[in-house]
């Protein structure tokens, strides 16, 4: 694994990408991961997402894998000799399972490299409260009886 930290060819955004493969070394170091363990609440939902690109080099060869794992759960893409591509995000969401997760990136290439670059995960937002029935017939008689206090006391004005 190395890094690309110059150009905008190699990175998908900010300074930096990780390449994945061989590039020129395609018969000495076709293999390489990226891991990180990262702290999370057991039971909490969080969204991932990462940018990927595939580059292949002089010898265009179709010879690669990548797999992305989220506690050794494979997450999308799983992609198997695939042709040379421009980034794309790929995102999603799991649930922890401990306190601890790891995310890992596993690649084979014998041709290319795989460019990985705004690696992200993040707590999911809390969906929208929505009020139990019983919630809404308490508003709706609330409101019901000060409309009926507003009506008489308007009567008691027109009376006296």
């Amino acid at each position: 694994m190395n890094f690309y930290c110059y150009g905008s060819t190699y990175r998908y955004q900010g300074n930096c990408a990780a390449y994945l493969g061989s590039q020129a070394t395609a018969v000495i170091a076709p293999t390489a991961a990226l891991s990180q363990s990262l702290a999370t609440v057991s039971g909490a939902t969080y969204n991932y997402s990462f940018a990927l690109a595939h580059v292949q080099n002089f010898l265009a060869s179709p010879d690669n894998t990548f797999s992305a794992t989220i506690d050794g759960h494979q997450v999308s893409p799983q992609l198997t000799n695939s042709g040379a591509f421009s980034y794309a995000i790929y995102s999603g969401t799991f649930v922890a399972s401990a306190n601890a997760t790891t995310i890992e990136f596993d690649v084979v290439d014998r041709g290319g490299n795989f460019n990985l670059d705004a690696v992200s995960v993040r707590d999911a937002p809390m969906p929208a409260a929505v009020p139990e029935p019983a919630t809404w017939a308490m508003m709706i008689a609330g409101v019901g009886m000060i409309g009926g206090a507003m009506r008489r006391r308007s009567l008691q004005f027109a009376a006296g």
